[in-house]
């Protein structure tokens, strides 16, 4: 099994907490301000540093994984809803307000929708720092299976040829993922042109 094999759901997860944390440091500049330290300290911490700490909370296993990668993956998202969700212009949020729409309905067919470019933006970031956690944890646990061991065990054994086909089938996944996220972001702004 690949980094990205039971872990796809993964990127979900990561994307569902960035627009949960994104979209509140949006609206309010405070809460910004305020979370904004801790926010760029845990990007400038490199997950190997905090490897031990996960090891020790939380062992071994699937879950450290798809933390480490929801980790990796959550701060483009959480920015890309940040940026997204501020740059619509005023004139809609004047329309929506003369319109008397409620908070859901301004969330659901305002921000979101017109957020959504910056969102997929950060989405194909995200996609490829998830899958280089992924990679990251399987050198870290001894228990994991995928490329990342692969590519390990290959060095210690000196196969050049098997640690080449590893990172050829890793990049292929990076550019796999790329190029799926690519083809829904052309197909969400097809429609939104319509």
């Amino acid at each position: 099994s690949g980094p990205f094999g039971p872990r796809a759901g993964l990127i979900v997860l990561a994307a569902l907490g960035g627009v949960l944390i994104g979209y509140p440091l949006a609206k309010w500049r405070a809460l910004e301000r305020f979370l904004s330290p801790f926010v760029v300290a845990s990007q400038s911490t490199p997950i190997v540093v905090l490897a031990p700490l996960l090891v020790s909370w939380l062992g071994f296993g699937f879950l450290p994984a798809v933390v480490v990668s929801a980790l990796s993956a959550l701060y483009p998202i959480m920015v890309a809803t940040l940026v997204g969700v501020r740059e619509l212009e005023a004139t809609f949020h004047e329309l929506f307000s003369t319109l008397r729409a409620s908070w859901w309905q301004r969330l659901t067919r305002l921000e979101l929708p017109g957020a959504l470019p910056v969102m997929l933006g950060g989405l194909r970031l995200a996609a490829s720092l998830a899958l280089i956690g992924a990679v990251v944890w399987e050198f870290v646990d001894p228990n994991q299976k995928g490329l990342g061991l692969a590519v390990q065990v290959a060095g210690v054994y000196q196969n050049k040829a098997a640690q080449f086909a590893a990172i050829a089938l890793l990049i292929g996944y990076g550019v796999l993922v790329y190029a799926l996220i690519t083809g829904l972001e052309r197909r969400v702004m097809r429609r939104r042109g319509r």
